[in-house]
């Protein structure tokens, strides 16, 4: 549970930031840009100042926070990349980096079960943007973990760019464009205030920024050709394409792999035309307009569209595998007897038709 503290230090900023907000785009801000304030503005955002850990003190649960098994398959997954590459390494040792490592639940169950002789063969590294995050991450890892970094960029450069990166649910924390199709054309879904200073939806026709985002999408092409009519809308995690690209520069010998929530652009067209927008705050789920209220006080995400990522990894030179879901993953890169073993949460992700099938796992390589 959060401290009044916390809460009366976010209410104290938030009103100050949001009228900066609204003056610097005229009174309309890009739902992209409001999200990216209310997640990460230095001074009330979510994950800036509000968030303390993941799980049951925290608003939301992630895998790693209800069973070990997605640990037990990316440490196979690990050893694997090792036996690849073992006659290319020399000083220094690979990265084991995780990017946005939440609690640090996931990353502790790895560096436990690779032991301190398994530890030996790696440099492992967290990058972490939260603060609070990270004092939670070092409160619970200590001396495992080798550094905390900023920036991919950093870990890799620490590591000779080589190495295996892994994030489960970054990709849903970068926040999205959001367009939708009205009158024959596209809109940007855009943040306003009406008379009594409450956020309200405004459609607007899309600034070149949403337009480089359209273009870059999977999603425009398969409503256009399916004639759908107007009031479809999606999200465009275009930010995420922008981090992809940023990373490029920096990877020698990379396996990143990326878990997430979501599907490909066909399967979030079908299951919702409305888009996927939604807010977690103390473990309750909102939609509509109640994702812009309790600014800086709620994670804000969306299910992540894997069609786009994949197009947007072989765009950039990764070598991409075809998406799969995270219960074919674990499967995969599991012992039988650990899936035997595997408990009533645990057996949760290994269901295709629970939360095995809505998570995907996608590896890119260079």
């Amino acid at each position: 549970m959060r401290s009044d503290r916390s809460e009366k230090a976010v209410s104290y900023n938030v009103g100050e930031v949001l009228s900066a907000l609204f003056a610097k785009f005229g009174g309309v801000v890009p739902l992209e840009e409001y999200v990216k304030s209310a997640l990460y503005d230095p001074h009330c955002g979510y994950y800036t100042c509000q968030i303390a850990d993941v799980g049951v003190r925290g608003d939301f649960t992630t895998a790693p926070g209800v069973s070990s098994l997605l640990a037990h398959a990316l440490v196979k997954r690990g050893y694997c990349w090792l036996a690849q590459h073992r006659r290319a390494l020399h000083h220094p040792r690979p990265g084991l980096i995780e990017v946005g490592a939440g609690g640090g639940q996931l990353m502790r169950d790895m560096l436990e079960l690779l032991g301190w002789q398994g530890r030996l063969a790696w440099r492992p590294m967290i990058v972490e943007t939260s603060p609070k995050l990270q004092r939670t991450q070092r409160e619970r890892l200590g001396r495992l973990v080798r550094k905390w970094c900023k920036s991919p960029d950093e870990a890799l450069k620490d590591c000779g760019g080589k190495g295996v990166m892994f994030a489960n649910e970054l990709a849903d924390a970068f926040p999205p464009l959001i367009v939708e199709w009205q009158d024959g054309c596209w809109h940007e879904v855009c943040i306003g205030l009406d008379s009594s200073h409450a956020p309200v939806e405004i459609l607007r026709l899309p600034s070149e920024r949403c337009q480089q985002g359209i273009e870059a999408s999977s999603m425009p092409p398969l409503i256009r050709s399916a004639g759908l009519a107007g009031g479809v809308r999606f999200e465009i995690l275009f930010s995420f394409k922008e981090w992809l690209s940023d990373l490029v520069e920096s990877c020698g010998s990379v396996e990143l792999i990326l878990i997430d929530y979501g599907g490909d652009a066909q399967t979030l067209l079908r299951r919702a035309r409305r888009g996927t927008l939604r807010a977690y705050y103390r473990h309750q789920r909102f939609t509509g307009a109640e994702v812009a209220r309790r600014f800086g006080r709620q994670d804000i995400t969306c299910d992540v569209n894997f069609s786009d990522l994949t197009q947007w990894g072989r765009g950039l030179g990764f070598y991409v595998s075809e998406p799969v879901t995270l219960a074919h993953f674990l499967r995969g890169n599991l012992d039988q007897r650990d899936i035997r073993r595997a408990d009533l949460s645990s057996a949760r992700l290994l269901d295709p038709q629970d939360a095995g099938g809505f998570f995907h796992v996608l590896i890119m390589r260079r």
